[in-house]
C-alpha cells in the first residue's frame, strides 16, 4: 500500500475515532456539565497544567524522536518504555508529597487529595506510550481508535454514576482514572508488542538531542497554554475558572482536537517524505486545506451562535461562558496555520527552531500577562489572540528557512475557506437578527441549518481544493466497492 493510501486510510481511522469519541464526550459532558457546578469543573481546571506537564514529561519526547528516526527498533521502543514508567513513578511521588503546597497555592483543601490520586494518571500514560506510539510511527491506526471506543463507555458510567451519587469533582477524577486505565489495558490486548528485559541507554542517548528540544519546546508551550487556568484560579475564584474552563474545552473540541486529529497522521508521512520536497509540499498544503475545510466553518458558527449554543445545550447556569468562547473562537482559526507549520519543522528534523520560536512566543505571552492581567479575563484572551496570529507569522518565518511553503502560499491556501465561512457567518447573524425574541432552541436549529446550507452551497459552487480532494476520494471509495460487488457477484 503508498504513502497516499496508507494516509488516507489512517486520517479515515482517525476521524471516525476523533469525531465519534468527540460527540460522545460532547453528550457526556453536558450531561455533567448540568449534574455538576461551575465550581466543580474549577477545582478540576486548577489541577490542569501539573496534569498535562507531568504527562508531557512521562512522553520526555521521545515518542516524536521514536516516530521521526528512520531506522528505530525493538531496543529504542524498549528503552522509551522503562525511561517512561520511571518518570511516571517519580512524578507521582513528588505530586503525593507537593500536593500540600499546591492545595495551600489556590486556598483550596480539596485539592490535597483530588491531586494525590489524580496522579496515578502518568503511570497508565506511561504503560501505552510505545504502543501508541509505534502505531502512529506505522500509520496504523484501527488497533489505537478500538482501544479508545472501547475504553469511553467505561469511564462515562463511572463519570456519570458518580455524578449522580452527588460525588461532585470526584466523579470528573473517576471518569479520567477509569478512562486511563481501560484504555491501557485494551491497547495492550490488541496490540502485541512488549518490551525487552534490557535497558539501553545507547538509544536514549541518540535520541536525545532530537527528543529533548522536542520535550524542552512541549513543556514551554505548554506550560504557557495553560497557565490562564493557574492565574484564573488564583487571582479570580473557582467558578470563574469553570466558566473558563467550559469555553476552554469547546476550543479544544472544535480547535484543537481536530487540527491534532490531522496532524497525528501528517507528521509520520511528512517525516516518510521529508527528502522530497514536491511530495513534502503537496502534503503541507493538502494539510492547511483540509483543517481550515473542516475547522474555520465550526469556529466562525460558533462564534455567531455561541449564547443560544451554550444556553440550549448546557444550561442557562453556564452563559457567563459565552464572551470567552468568542474570543477563544477568534484565537482557534490560527492555531490549525501553527500546528502545520510547527509539524513541518519537526518532520524536517528542525526541532533547534521549533524549540527558538516556542521561546520567542511565550515571551510575548509573559508580557501579554502582565499587560492584560489586572483588566480581567477577556482582556487577558484578547491578548491571547494577538500573540496567536503574531505566532503563526512566526512560523511562517521559521519555516521558510527550511522550507519552500511561505506566508503567501499558506494564506492563499486558507483564504477559500476563511471566505466561505465569512459568508456563512453573514447568513446565521440574519437569522439572528431576524428571530430575535423567539424561543432560544428554535433560532439555533435555524442558525444552524441555514450556516450549513450556505458553506455546503458555496463549497459546491467554488470547489475549493479540500472540497475537490474530497469528492475524489468518495468516488474513489465507490468504485472500489463497486468492483468488490461485482467481484464477489
Amino acid at each position: 500500500m503508498g504513502l497516499r493510501e496508507q494516509t488516507v486510510k489512517a486520517l479515515l481511522w482517525t476521524f471516525s475515532e476523533r469525531i465519534g469519541m468527540q460527540m460522545v464526550r460532547f453528550v457526556v459532558s453536558v450531561v455533567l456539565a448540568r449534574l455538576l457546578s461551575p465550581a466543580d469543573f474549577g477545582l478540576l481546571g486548577m489541577l490542569t497544567i501539573f496534569m498535562i506537564l507531568g504527562q508531557q514529561l512521562v512522553a520526555a519526547g521521545f515518542g516524536r524522536a521514536l516516530v521521526q528516526k528512520k531506522d528505530a527498533d525493538d531496543e529504542d521502543a524498549t528503552a522509551v518504555f522503562y525511561f517512561g514508567v520511571f518518570i511516571a513513578l517519580a512524578l507521582i511521588a513528588l505530586l503525593f508529597f507537593s500536593a500540600p503546597l499546591i492545595a495551600t497555592f489556590y486556598e483550596e483543601p480539596k485539592l490535597l487529595w483530588l491531586t494525590r490520586v489524580m496522579s496515578l494518571n502518568f503511570l497508565f500514560g506511561s504503560l501505552m506510550i510505545v504502543h501508541n506510539t509505534l502505531l502512529i510511527k506505522r500509520i496504523q491506526f484501527r488497533k489505537k481508535v478500538l482501544s479508545n471506543f472501547l475504553s469511553f463507555p467505561i469511564s462515562a458510567a463511572v463519570g456519570i454514576g458518580m455524578a449522580l451519587k452527588d460525588f461532585g469533582p470526584w466523579s470528573l477524577v473517576g471518569m479520567q482514572l477509569s478512562a486511563s486505565f481501560s484504555r491501557m489495558v485494551f491497547i495492550w490486548i490488541l496490540f502485541p508488542w512488549r518490551p525487552k528485559l534490557s535497558f539501553s541507554f545507547r538509544s536514549l542517548k541518540e535520541m536525545f538531542p532530537y527528543g529533548s528540544r522536542i520535550l524542552a519546546a512541549s513543556l514551554v508551550s505548554i506550560f504557557f497554554d495553560n497557565i490562564y487556568l493557574v492565574l484564573i484560579g488564583k487571582m479570580y475564584n473557582k467558578t470563574e475558572l469553570g466558566y473558563y474552563t467550559r469555553a476552554h474545552r469547546m476550543h479544544e473540541l472544535f480547535a484543537v482536537v481536530l487540527t491534532q486529529t490531522v496532524g497525528q497522521v501528517m507528521f509520520p508521512a511528512f517525516s516518510a517524505v521529508q527528502d522530497e520536497q514536491e511530495r513534502f509540499l503537496r502534503g503541507a498544503r493538502k494539510a492547511t486545506s483540509f483543517c481550515l475545510f473542516v475547522i474555520a466553518p465550526i469556529l466562525m458558527g460558533l462564534l455567531m451562535t455561541s449564547d443560544s449554543f451554550v444556553g440550549v445545550v448546557f444550561g442557562r447556569k453556564w452563559l457567563p461562558s459565552v464572551p470567552f468562547l468568542r474570543v477563544l473562537c477568534v484565537a482557534g482559526l490560527f492555531y490549525p496555520l501553527n500546528y502545520i507549520n510547527n509539524n513541518i519543522l519537526q518532520a524536517k528534523g528542525r526541532s533547534d527552531l521549533f524549540f527558538r520560536q516556542e521561546v520567542i512566543k511565550r515571551i510575548l505571552q509573559v508580557v501579554n500577562i502582565f499587560v492584560t492581567f489586572r483588566y480581567g479575563v477577556i482582556a487577558l484572551l484578547i491578548g491571547h489572540t494577538v500573540c496567536c496570529v503574531i505566532g503563526w507569522l512566526l512560523s511562517v518565518y521559521y519555516m521558510r528557512s527550511v522550507f519552500i511553503y511561505n506566508f503567501t502560499m499558506q494564506l492563499r491556501d486558507a483564504a477559500p475557506y476563511l471566505a466561505l465561512s465569512a459568508a456563512m457567518m453573514a447568513g446565521v447573524g440574519l437569522v439572528r437578527l431576524i428571530a430575535e425574541g423567539q424561543v432560544q432552541i428554535g433560532v439555533f436549529a435555524i442558525q444552524v441549518a441555514v450556516g450549513a446550507a450556505i458553506y455546503a452551497a458555496g463549497s459546491v459552487l467554488f470547489k475549493p481544493a479540500a472540497h475537490r480532494e474530497c469528492c475524489d476520494l468518495a468516488a474513489s471509495a465507490v468504485r472500489k466497492w463497486r468492483a468488490g460487488s461485482q467481484r464477489r457477484g
